[in-house]
């Protein structure tokens, strides 16, 4: 027989060598009675005891479940480490005797059933256990401990995986995990596979499958560069990942220099106007992806159409919403004096005294439908926020409700006014960062804010898509107060809301610059305003440190020295400050020696590590144990984006592994390991994820190696997040850098025109 013919062979799996999560690439050890088909060279040097033969076998999401007879197809090759088997396909085998038929069906191809079930239920109908699970599965409902919803849960996983593994099977070449595969064939139905093979471009369609990873594969398949498919979806992705930089559109020759970009990737492109035969092929695809409305255009701006209709929508509501709200007074007194005279009274109820500025942000907030206030640290936004709703309510006696973009926001805004704050989303009734077929998909709130004025604090993380929905869902009477820091970071997702609105001119704003008495002995307020002026001579003392390093080598073990002495450390009260008080915030997630990543994995394995008593779980390139501090990256409905918690529990059952996380206040929320791929460390984190959160000591790495990243509303938003201690630790050099850098990367946006100008 020759090693490069296709063989069937029938096997056990015997150890697992290599599995990558996230690829679903596998290495395993199988063993086998068919010896002859195993050549000598591949026969493993450790050979089992059972008289089986074992060899080693490659593929794609490989079964590794014990004691299940499995059937490979493929071919011998030579790799790396001797001869493997290259498996094409797999099949895990219907076992035939009640022993076997326990372990399949504990096997983790059925989601429900574990040890201790899969013998209840092979106890109760023995060999015919799978001839029932077949035609009729609601008989499993008579075996004790399966419950209507377990049942439901067995049933579809159990029809679900045949189909399902066909499809990872057919389309191996494409990292098809059991995950993407589900959504393939939701998308594209029985005939997925095939659809697919055929034009491998239409899985750029579904989350999960960028086009850069999807075109590599179809060029192995001898798909053609100037394919028609290819050249769309390049112009989507180019789109695509414009978005992800912030912009809501690209113009037409910048969107056919992005796209012509991926198309010819090995080659240098510097001319926007090439006449070559693709960029003229990129451009007649812009045109073609207009007619088919999966773009849009306009005055040469091509968007995708979720943007161009939330960017319209919005302007169109924002300009409605532009007037003055007439008053109700007395005969003999003016809408001012009663305005005026209710300040007074407000300071007094309150024991405050409103600076001029915090005065006409008060007047102004209630005089206009729509308004705008805008201040640094210690400039007194929670001062008049306060003041203003005591007066709001004896002018007008309407109704007031605060809300905030995420979980810790809206958390410290119901602490600062001392009231029921909630975040946008829930107040909108979204359910974002659900899964979608496209990433695109636009999805619409559900409620109408019901409340006569709406407050909503950290107003410069809010994104396109998320103001098109709070506009859309006010009332025509409901008044609105956007308040924000807007030399903070713009939003995470596209646009640039808040600062356009406060720029456009056309919307009353009130800028409170004075760093108020009582906040003055903070050094970490007076530098943050100081950067703010492009000043780098900064004050230092206990509460705001420079520590200076000369490699970055260096300045990851200041970093964790610094974190494990400040976690031990105790504050003015005599409290430890703990991992909850003590946040690095660092500008790079993934790349450089003072990364997240890195960072996370290095403190984990010092506060947390491993040992035999302390459960784990591991889902992609993150191992999660027992007690350790995370982040919520995604909101869920019961849990938003930023929130920390603990992990409370690591358990596993019949329905797989649970993990119990700890958010605070209350909240216990269960995981599936599915869901853990929404949850990251969180003993450093990003300082874009930080935004709206506040923490007793922040630890900011600022080195030479993230100068890509270094800008002056970094810094500004890094240090503002700090309440009692800031330490930077790095070299002068990048801080300076960072403070005197002060040109912010544009944002393809024209909200701010389409307010004044229509």
């Amino acid at each position: 027989m020759s090693d490069k013919a296709t063989i069937k062979i029938t096997v056990y799996h015997e150890r697992t060598i290599h599995a990558n999560e996230q690829s679903g690439f596998t290495i395993a050890s199988y063993k086998t009675e068919d010896s002859m088909l195993i050549p000598e060279d591949a026969r493993s040097k450790y050979q089992p005891r059972d008289g089986k033969t074992a060899f080693t076998g490659v593929g794609n999401r490989l079964p590794t479940t014990k004691d299940v007879e499995i059937e490979l197809v493929g071919k011998w090759e030579d790799g790396k480490f001797g001869k493997q088997l290259k498996i094409a396909s797999c099949t895990v085998l219907r076992p035939k005797t009640t022993e076997g038929i326990a372990v399949y069906l504990a096997s983790d191809l059925i989601k429900g059933i574990g040890e201790s079930t899969a013998k209840a239920i092979v106890d109760k109908f023995g060999v015919d256990t799978l001839d029932i699970i077949d035609k009729t599965p609601e008989r499993l409902i008579e075996v004790q401990g399966i419950t209507e919803k377990k049942l439901k849960i067995i049933i579809e996983t159990y029809n679900n995986s045949a189909g399902l593994r066909d499809i990872m099977t057919a389309l191996a070449d494409y990292g098809v995990t059991p995950k993407k595969a589900e959504k393939i064939r939701e998308a594209f139905g029985a005939q997925a596979a095939d659809i697919v093979k055929e034009n491998p471009y239409v899985l750029c369609k579904i989350n999960g499958f960028g086009f850069k990873t999807v075109d590599k594969m179809a060029k192995k398949k001898g798909f053609a560069p100037d394919n028609p498919q290819r050249i769309k979806e390049s112009v989507i992705y180019a789109l695509s990942e414009a978005q992800q930089s912030g912009h809501l559109y690209l113009g037409n020759g910048k969107l056919t220099l992005e796209a012509l970009k991926l198309l010819e990737a090995k080659k240098v492109i510097t001319d926007t106007t090439s006449q070559s035969a693709m960029s003229t092929s990129i451009k007649h695809a812009i045109l073609e992806l207009v007619m088919e409305n999966r773009l849009q255009e306009e005055n040469r701006m091509i968007y995708l159409p979720h943007n161009f209709i939330a960017e319209r929508e919005t302007a169109k509501l924002v300009k409605a919403m532009i007037r003055k709200t007439p008053l109700q007074v007395d005969i003999g007194i003016t809408a001012e004096e009663k305005i005026s005279v209710a300040i007074t009274e407000a300071e007094a109820s309150q024991g405050i005294n409103l600076a001029d500025k915090q005065r006409e942000a008060v007047s102004m907030a209630v005089m206009n439908h729509f308004s705008i206030i805008t201040g640094g640290p210690g400039t007194g936004k929670t001062t008049v926020v306060k003041a203003l709703v005591e007066i709001y309510k004896k002018v007008s006696g309407g109704t007031v409700a605060f809300a905030a973009p995420t979980g810790r926001a809206s958390r410290r805004l119901s602490e600062s006014v001392e009231d029921d704050a909630a975040t946008l989303h829930s107040v909108l009734g979204l359910k974002v960062d659900s899964s979608n077929i496209t990433s695109n998909a636009q999805e619409k709130a559900k409620n109408v804010i019901s409340a006569d004025l709406l407050i909503v604090d950290e107003s410069s993380m809010i994104d396109m898509k998320l103001a098109h929905q709070l506009f859309k869902s006010l009332k025509s009477t409901t008044k609105l107060i956007l308040v924000g820091d807007f030399n903070q970071l713009p939003s995470v997702g596209a646009g640039n809301v808040f600062r356009e609105l406060l720029l456009c001119g056309a919307i009353p704003v009130t800028r409170l610059d004075v760093v108020h008495r009582q906040a003055q002995t903070s050094r970490i307020n007076l530098n943050a305003h100081a950067i703010l002026k492009n000043k780098a001579d900064l004050l230092y003392g206990p509460d705001f440190e420079f520590i200076q390093t000369e490699t970055s080598e260096e300045a990851v073990e200041q970093v964790k020295q610094l974190y494990f002495k400040y976690i031990k450390a105790k504050d003015a009260n005599g409290k430890t400050y703990g991992a909850d008080g003590v946040q690095i915030l660092s500008p790079m997630r993934g790349r450089g020696k003072c990364c997240v990543n890195a960072l996370n994995k290095d403190i984990q394995s010092t506060i947390n590590p491993k040992t035999s008593n302390r459960p784990e779980i591991t889902v992609g390139f993150n191992t999660f144990r027992l007690f350790d501090k995370i982040m919520q990256t995604k909101n869920n409905g019961e849990v938003s984006n930023g929130d920390v918690g603990r992990i409370r529990a690591i358990k596993k059952d019949d329905d797989g592994v649970l993990v119990t996380i700890d958010f605070g206040g209350g909240r216990m929320v269960k995981y599936s390991q599915e869901e853990m791929e929404t949850i990251d460390l969180a003993y450093s984190t990003t300082i874009h994820k930080s935004q709206g959160s506040e923490y007793p000591v922040v630890i900011i790495p600022v080195l030479t190696e993230a100068f890509i990243l270094l800008q002056r509303n970094l810094i500004y938003t890094a240090i503002t997040r700090a309440k009692t201690k800031v330490i930077l630790v790095g070299q002068k050099k990048a801080l300076y850098t960072a403070i005197h850098k002060s040109e912010m990367v544009g944002r393809n946006t024209v909200l701010g025109r389409m307010v004044v100008q229509g």
